[in-house]
């Protein structure tokens, strides 16, 4: 993993082994990144990528475990009780052309990755929504 911060925006380049959100999370611990928008792409080895039931309230993942475009990264990266949250979703397509899309679980680059974090000055924290059992945007805390 490397990174260089322009202003509010980090570059980072991830490199073959390395994990997706772990990547991101680490450069948004050391930089202090409290909320930012994300994009990126890159070649995958394997992803996990879910989609959320909400009859059942829990997360249906789909496991891949082959060579991944990453065609589109996007997300947002805010606060739970403090802490570091990042929230993803992706969408990647194999070399039949066939594309899979969801809430990014995890995700193995296989070539290179390109991640651009935009920080946005301030904070906004998540709670847990009893309705959805989700955990959204909340502007009161």
């Amino acid at each position: 993993m490397n990174y260089k911060r322009f202003d509010q925006t980090i570059v980072l380049r991830l490199d073959r082994g390395e994990k997706v959100k772990e990547s991101i999370q680490a450069v948004c611990e050391k930089e202090n990144v409290t909320l930012a928008t994300v994009n990126g792409i890159g070649g995958l080895d394997s992803a996990s990528i879910g989609i959320y039931n909400f009859d059942t309230s829990d997360y249906k993942i789909n496991e891949f475990n082959e060579f991944l475009e990453l065609t589109s990264l996007l997300g947002n990266v805010t606060q739970m009780d403090g802490e570091y949250y990042g929230h993803f979703h992706a969408i990647v397509g194999n070399s039949k052309g066939d594309a899979f899309a969801g809430d990014l679980d995890e995700a193995v680059i296989g070539v290179a990755g390109e991640i651009f974090i935009h920080i946005i000055n301030g904070t906004v924290e998540r709670s847990v929504d009893d309705e959805t059992g989700l955990n959204v945007l909340n502007f009161d805390k």
